[in-house]
């Protein structure tokens, strides 16, 4: 398998079918992704949402990667542990040798200077109206990820206009609007929300 899909939880992947994923690639996701879908690797870093997780049914039969393991099925980051929980994603989907890692839903900035983020206003994430969170890390962190692994392909999915950091301009880090990404990955669909 030469495909995985990272699932960061910027609102640019509503209206995804999660399950659709499944035909095409490994599937790995971040924090409360698993409420929704159970990727088939799941990262956390923050106590809050980690320990939610491990409340939970995910770790008995998926892998989950955490930075102070709770549970008997968890299992220690060991690579990259300083590192925000999308990127320790992508890292691990690089570690695994896939050629193209779709990174989905990596929005980065926010909207309207909000958080940007499916799960804003519930348990373990800042309330809807709190400020965008800060970046900078997020976009370094994935930087040294493509130079650290340059046979992996980056794609990084997003809405037409999406923001472009200059410091993905990697040689292995490419842009995909939604329909080029349907159009490549013919078995994933997508819903477009409306406005």
């Amino acid at each position: 398998m030469s495909i995985a899909f990272v699932l960061g939880n910027g609102r640019s992947r509503l209206g995804l079918n999660l399950e659709s994923l499944h035909n095409s690639g490994k599937t790995f996701g971040c924090n409360a992704l698993y409420r929704d879908f159970f990727p088939d690797v799941l990262v956390a870093t923050d106590p809050g949402i980690t320990k939610e997780i491990e409340s939970s049914d995910y770790p008995e039969k998926n892998t989950f990667y955490t930075r102070k393991p709770g549970h008997t099925n968890s299992k220690l980051i060991t690579k990259n542990s300083g590192y925000s929980s999308g990127p320790i994603a992508v890292t691990y989907a690089a570690k695994e040798e896939f050629l193209r890692i779709y990174m989905i839903g990596f929005d980065l900035v926010g909207i309207n200077n909000k958080h940007n983020n499916v799960y804003s206003g519930t348990s373990n994430y800042l309330e809807v109206d709190s400020k965008a969170t800060y970046y900078g890390n997020w976009v370094n962190q994935i930087s040294d990820i493509a130079k650290e692994y340059p046979v992996s392909k980056f794609i990084r999915v997003g809405d037409a206009n999406q923001y472009r950091p200059n410091e993905w301009n990697l040689p292995n880090i490419e842009f995909q609007t939604i329909d080029e990404f349907l159009k490549e990955v013919n078995t994933v669909s997508w819903q477009k929300q409306k406005e």
